[in-house]
């Protein structure tokens, strides 16, 4: 699985308008989601991270890691599948993916740029929204580049939220790879108390 979704139930956590991604998982929608909600909705990304205390268990004795704490899905709390994202210090602050996701509301609303795709990788510790903006960029009279405003962000505790401007289609862990190497970030926000304020 070189694409690095996740899956949830046997489907893929993304959802994208046009084209076929190349490894054909997903759902397609048909009109670009008008709201985050609706982007969220359909790439099953409607979970919420929380942050649970740390132990280490030693023969019969718990020993707390007081300045740590595992960043899970609140919905698989207490499940088999249920897998840390990270660990992360006490000034670590969740920003859930609908507080994330949200940020592109008012620019989807300008009508010139639309949600194009968003998703999860791995058990969903790195999420993306793509939205494509609108009118291509023609080189030489042939040659169209279309333009994205990519928003990624992860629960792992080591990534920041990032908002750039890319060429690229991020429909899977090396698109997304690719979108977020080069520089000039519009918006980096790292995960600490006072974030987003």
């Amino acid at each position: 699985m070189g694409h690095e979704l996740n899956f949830e139930n046997g489907k893929a956590s993304i959802m994208y308008v046009g084209e076929v991604p190349w490894h054909g998982h997903g759902t397609r929608l048909e009109k670009a989601p008008k709201t985050a909600e609706e982007a969220i909705q359909a790439a099953r990304l409607n979970w919420e991270v929380g942050l649970k205390r740390v132990y280490a268990w030693e023969g019969d004795v718990f020993h707390e890691f007081p300045d740590r704490k595992a960043v899970i899905r609140l919905d698989k709390w207490g499940a088999e599948e249920c897998v840390p994202f990270g660990l992360v210090s006490n000034d670590y602050k969740i920003l859930q993916n609908r507080e994330a996701f949200s940020f592109f509301d008012p620019v989807i609303a300008s009508g010139k740029v639309e949600y194009h795709t968003a998703g999860a990788l791995g058990n969903g510790e790195r999420v993306w929204v793509l939205a494509k903006v609108a009118g291509d960029i023609v080189v030489k009279g042939c040659d169209r580049v279309e333009k994205f405003l990519l928003l990624s962000n992860g629960h792992d505790g080591r990534t920041a939220l990032q908002v750039r401007f890319t060429p690229i289609r991020v429909v899977c862990q090396n698109t997304l790879s690719v979108a977020i190497q080069g520089k000039g970030d519009l918006v980096k926000i790292y995960h600490v108390r006072g974030a987003g304020r």
